[in-house]
């Protein structure tokens, strides 16, 4: 992966949240128009997806993987992009469809079959798609390159391209940054966090050195040790407050 598609996906990743009218309250499925049909034939001709595939390749552009910048792929081992779909309930069989062919509108091929600059152009043009002001609009991060959505797609397409992404990331960069997969903690059968043997404190932190997380990634060491509370607490102590 070299720096110029690197910088693509950190736009990507970096885009802020959308105001909710503008993908999220989309509604009913929507599709590509052509002549004669309307945009509900056209999303039933839609050729099948693989649903678990396309949000796999959404995964991998949004949070990339290559020597010296782990990510999303990495983690597919563990089953990321199940526990990814397990929050994306809402999204249909034809809303992935329409988002898989609709790439190819643009980029000349679904979004499966594009290479990873086809698929960043692709989501770069979604995001352009929403309101200014909203979705990473006036980033200087990037620019989104590529045309319109609205020169080949009706109003009701483009909020489904745009309920597919901003869906799928949201679910994407929780999963990936709330640890996963070491993001449970062991518990019993009552469903008490299972401790070490003799510990009193009951400190739990999930995490490990076994797999590099999103934390890690974050340099984030999760919740502190008894023995990190225990130095906090004599450093403050060593602190003079007094009244100005």
């Amino acid at each position: 992966m070299d720096k110029k598609n690197l910088t693509r996906r950190q736009f990507l990743r970096q885009a802020g949240g959308a105001t909710g009218g503008a993908a999220m309250g989309a509604g009913a499925a929507a599709g590509m128009v052509a002549p004669g049909l309307s945009w509900a034939a056209e999303l039933e001709n839609a050729p099948a997806v693989d649903r678990k595939q396309l949000v796999a390749a959404l995964g991998d552009t949004i949070i990339p993987t290559a020597d010296g910048y782990p990510g999303y792929r990495r983690l597919e081992q563990y089953g990321i992009t199940d526990e990814v779909m397990k929050g994306l309930g809402g999204i249909t069989q034809q809303e992935a469809n329409l988002f898989n062919a609709a790439a190819g509108e643009f980029q000349g091929s679904g979004f499966l079959e594009l290479d990873e600059a086809g698929r960043s152009a692709f989501l770069e043009q979604v995001v352009a798609s929403f309101p200014e002001g909203t979705f990473g609009q006036g980033t200087e991060t990037m620019k989104p390159t590529g045309e319109p959505l609205e020169t080949k797609l009706d109003a009701a397409a483009v909020r489904t391209l745009q309920k597919v992404f901003q869906t799928t990331r949201t679910r994407v960069m929780v999963v990936f940054y709330q640890n996963f997969p070491e993001n449970r903690v062991s518990r019993d059968g009552e469903g008490i966090p299972v401790v070490p043997g003799g510990d009193l404190h009951q400190i739990i932190n999930p995490n490990t050195a076994r797999v590099e997380t999103g934390w890690d990634i974050a340099n984030f060491p999760g919740p502190m040790s008894w023995e990190e509370e225990q130095e906090r607490r004599e450093r403050y102590k060593q602190i003079h407050w007094h009244e100005d």
